[in-house]
């Protein structure tokens, strides 16, 4: 790789890491036995998320989650990850001041396959130059395969995890350096 650089990548596909909810149980109704009914209820809740629902109110706001999410054209999710180690380079200024980590980067795949809405949802402390390069990584990408429901293509999140590691240096301590014979 370059420059004796290690950039681990696995560019996994997490639609809904960060913005999926977790749905809670309320606790039974309390109910006054009848003689003839002792059936309880139990009512789910979703905890509210600031990204937009799984069903969007109107077709303009995109979905978490669709019947059938967006697809990287070129090879599917192993396809993206070549991708992004192809294109992929380790800014500078982290790489000197050692800086690491994980990175999640979000963006909306439109109806028509287009990326837009692209930014950094989290980011490494430290590592602004990381957040520029996935971003710029991702405008390269070509036109994704659209997300579905109903048989309508519809605009979709997509989140993808980018881990930014420099590679080790070997220590040479080797103490079996005698090659005489």
């Amino acid at each position: 790789m370059k420059q004796a650089l290690f950039i681990a990548l696995f560019a996994l596909m997490a639609p809904v890491l960060f913005a999926q909810s977790t749905a809670k149980k309320a606790p039974a109704k309390k109910t006054t036995p009848k003689k003839t009914a002792t059936k309880t209820t139990t009512r789910a809740t979703a905890t509210p998320v600031t990204t937009p629902t799984v069903a969007p109110a109107d077709d303009n706001n995109p979905y978490v989650l669709a019947t059938k999410m967006p697809e990287y054209p070129n090879g599917g999710s192993q396809g993206m990850i070549e991708f992004i180690q192809e294109h992929l380079e380790y800014p500078m200024a982290e790489k000197q001041l050692g800086i690491e980590g994980t990175i999640m980067m979000q963006f909306i795949v439109e109806k028509d396959g287009s990326l837009t809405d692209i930014k950094a949802i989290k980011s490494v402390p430290g590592g602004e130059n990381l957040d520029k390069e996935a971003a710029r990584v991702i405008r390269m990408m070509p036109k994704w395969k659209p997300g579905m429901q109903d048989g309508h293509n519809v605009r979709v999140y997509k989140n993808v995890p980018f881990y930014f590691v420099l590679a080790k240096k070997k220590n040479n301590t080797n103490h079996n350096t005698n090659h005489h014979k």
